[in-house]
């Protein structure tokens, strides 16, 4: 374990690419449709306040990141409202934990899943005065 751990803090190094690819179409002049899918990463490291060396190293975090949804304006631009939903499928999720003031690690969770939905809207009540608004649902499991 502790040539694990040498080899982290001196000699591990993470490589990634990250693409994204999305498309939006143009419904009308008040909406627009869009959708937007990326590979994400998080390199691994080391828990340097972890008491024990079991949890001192931790891996490397990836996951495809998907997004779609509908932008809209309404009442000359005044109104918009947006509507989006998202699916996270996660490997090697990192996961922070304080077991005291001091002893601090991160661990990972084999995978992830999280989904989920998010409403806003703004409207413009007066020149120099917007209403502002959103709610969202997420759904995560470990």
């Amino acid at each position: 374990l502790s040539d694990r751990v040498e080899r982290l803090q001196f000699e591990e190094e993470w490589l990634h690419i990250t693409p994204t690819a999305g498309v939006d179409w143009k419904i009308n002049d008040n909406v627009l449709a869009f959708a937007k899918t990326t590979w994400a990463f998080k390199p691994g490291g080391f828990s340097a306040y972890a008491d024990d060396p079991r949890f001192v190293p931790f891996e490397e975090e990836t996951a495809w990141i998907t997004e779609a949804g509908l932008k809209s304006q309404w009442l000359d631009g005044r109104l918009t409202a947006n509507l989006t939903g998202f699916y996270n499928a996660v490997r090697n999720y990192q996961v922070e934990r304080s077991f005291t003031v001091t002893d601090y690690a991160v661990f990972n969770a084999d995978r992830a899943e999280i989904y989920g939905a998010e409403f806003e809207t703004a409207i413009a009540l007066l020149p120099q005065l917007d209403f502002l608004g959103s709610i969202g649902w997420t759904h995560a499991r470990l």
